[in-house]
């Protein structure tokens, strides 16, 4: 294996880390503007995975205020409604799954990178190395905001009265 200077070292776990760093923010961003700006927004359901699973989503409490706006607007039948619901229901769970997906994929290959980082280490660099990923995660688990380590933005839109 080629021999790297310290500095080259040094300059290669700063690049992995940022490398990491971008990455987790592409993540980021992608779930703010899902969780902001999706259709599901328009439809008054909230963002994908943010229903009760306890009611199954929205469950016994009726359709969401713009499925109710498009039933006034529209002059659709309950059956209609029930359909239009049905149908943004399936397709927060598909959108759902895909969310885990990727962020399984996102562990795995941030785990990838640390791992080739560490071979890269010298014994001294490792413990150090090993400690900064200890106080990330620390700080991570305790969130900033008082977020609790869910990450993102503070958990999808506002809740209205009754929610």
């Amino acid at each position: 294996m080629l021999s790297l200077s310290a500095r080259a070292k040094a300059l290669f776990l700063a690049l992995g880390i940022f490398i990491l760093g971008a990455l987790c923010g592409a993540m980021g961003e992608r779930w703010f503007i899902l969780s902001r700006f999706h259709p599901f927004m328009e439809m008054g359901e909230g963002p994908p995975g943010m229903g009760r699973p306890d009611r199954g989503g929205r469950g016994d409490r009726g359709p969401g205020p713009s499925i109710r706006r498009l039933a006034r607007d529209l002059d659709l039948t309950a059956e209609q409604q029930a359909t239009i619901s049905k149908i943004t229901e399936t397709y927060r769970h598909q959108i759902d799954t895909v969310r885990r997906e990727v962020s399984e994929k996102m562990r795995a290959g941030g785990e990838e990178i640390r791992q080739k980082i560490r071979a890269e280490l010298t014994d001294e660099q490792r413990v150090k190395f090993d400690q900064m990923e200890q106080e990330r995660e620390k700080r991570r688990k305790e969130g900033r905001g008082g977020r609790g380590g869910r990450g993102g933005w503070g958990g999808g839109p506002p809740k209205g009265p009754g929610r």
